[in-house]
């Protein structure tokens, strides 16, 4: 059953990131784009992390007679550096939005979306939280709390644009609060990659 989680968590992950991409690129919404690479991020970092954990398992051989745990290691390195470089294009990103400001287009697909992400990424942690206790796997347990703290950020995120809509309707449309969760998207991938 855990893989089943794990498999379904991946697909709505791809989904969800793939939206948020979408809708991040079509409205300009610098915050919704960068959710959507930390979704992506998430995807991505999972993988890596499953990959290194199966092969760090393998047993003891000729070549590697002190077992195969440095994958694990590389693995972990490698999701540090992803992040790290998926921080450095949000910051790049922020600059130019900053230096270059233009009218953000946020409205209800960008609300929608962010919506629709928070409610799927709680029903997936309450999902994984409750196998991860019944099954005893603190992997499936973590990941859940990860998830919950998805739908946090999914949640602050809408709070930011659902700001900026009631700005935009007052005719103030300066993108101010998609422009705040963008950088602080910054800190959060600066913050993982350290």
């Amino acid at each position: 059953m855990k893989e089943k989680i794990a498999t379904i968590s991946v697909l709505t992950n791809v989904i969800l990131a793939g939206g948020k991409l979408a809708v991040g690129f079509i409205t300009g919404s610098g915050a919704v784009f960068a959710e959507g690479l930390h979704s992506g991020m998430d995807i991505l970092s999972s993988l890596i992390s499953y990959i290194g954990i199966k092969i760090s398992k393998n047993p003891v051989d000729e070549k590697h007679p002190y077992g195969h745990y440095k994958f694990e290691v590389l693995a972990g390195l490698i999701i540090t550096i992803i992040l790290f470089l998926a921080g450095l294009f949000v910051l790049g990103e922020a600059i130019h939005q900053f230096k270059s400001p233009s009218p953000v287009s946020i409205g209800y697909l960008s609300l929608g979306i962010m919506l629709v992400s928070a409610v799927i990424n709680e029903v997936m942690a309450r999902l994984k939280i409750a196998y991860g206790k019944k099954e005893n796997s603190v992997s499936l347990l973590s990941y859940g709390i990860h998830s919950r703290i998805d739908v946090y950020i999914s949640l602050a995120v809408v709070i930011g644009l659902f700001f900026n809509q009631i700005l935009v309707l007052h005719r103030f449309n300066t993108g101010f609060f998609d422009r705040f969760i963008y950088y602080q998207r910054i800190f959060f991938f600066r913050k993982r990659s350290g």
